[in-house]
């Protein structure tokens, strides 16, 4: 990919390898409960043990298959992965120091050093849209005035898993959408990182860049989509929640729109 992304000439099924995580030992998403009238969410999204496979997905439409049957043990990453210089299709996933101290073959820990992005395939890319405010329409348009290119590209569209809840009883929406991950295909796996960066930061030329305060008075570098995602192990969680008792989810169905694989 140049700064410019360019299509390929189609994308319809366009196979791509999908690495997928599974955890062993709890579910890898957040628990939404309500007390007081107040909603109280916590995660579960500690990847601490289970597995990596890479599995062939036949383009997005089964990729949105796959996110719609909703498994809570399951998340994913953009990288595959990888040891001694080549890359594998499965292995077993424990901490840095287990693997230290074990040397147990077939195990790889998830860091940098165990996941790649490859540069002989087609791969996954993300936009990670969070705390906004405009609709999924807005949100593509804003995301084509960085590169208009995009405006041709094969996309799902995914609302944040815990948008849309709804108390049960009152009907009234307590957590609306505020978040979309945005998917795409590349030609070029590897170049999933650059191109990221670069996109971040046409984000600010185009007027998409602010500052945040936090509650220790730290400056926040915010832009359209979060640049800080483009790592080959970084986990990308998609698995339902848990509602508790009295609560109700309504989240729309994953959008899909057919288009061409970024080049």
């Amino acid at each position: 990919m140049d700064d410019e992304l360019n299509l390929s000439e189609k994308s319809e099924s366009t196979r791509f390898n999908l690495t997928v995580f599974q955890s062993s030992d709890k579910p890898l998403n957040k628990t939404i409960t309500l007390k007081d009238g107040e909603l109280r969410k916590a995660s579960n999204g500690q990847f601490t043990a289970g597995r990596v496979d890479v599995v062939k997905c036949d383009g997005l439409q089964a990729f949105a298959e796959l996110l719609r049957a909703g498994h809570k043990h399951v998340a994913f990453s953009l990288g595959r992965p990888c040891t001694d210089g080549r890359f594998i299709d499965s292995a077993e996933i424990v901490t840095s120091a287990e693997l230290s101290e074990k040397q147990t073959p077939g195990c790889i820990s998830r860091t940098k050093s165990h996941f790649a992005f490859s540069e002989e395939e087609p791969g996954l890319f993300m936009f990670d849209v969070d705390g906004s405010d405009k609709t999924p329409e807005e949100v593509w348009d804003s995301l084509c005035n960085v590169d208009p290119q995009l405006a041709f590209a094969e996309h799902l569209i995914v609302h944040s898993s815990s948008s849309y809840v709804y108390e049960e009883s009152s009907g009234t929406l307590l957590s609306p959408s505020s978040g979309y991950h945005i998917y795409c295909l590349v030609k070029n796996a590897a170049d999933v990182p650059r191109y990221g960066d670069v996109f971040a930061k046409r984000s600010w030329l185009c007027g998409y860049g602010r500052i945040e305060v936090s509650k220790a008075g730290s400056f926040l570098i915010r832009q359209l989509m979060d640049a800080c995602i483009y790592s080959p192990e970084r986990l990308i969680f998609e698995a339902p929640v848990n509602l508790g008792s009295g609560l109700v989810q309504r989240k729309p169905a994953i959008a899909f729109r057919s288009g061409g694989v970024l080049d």
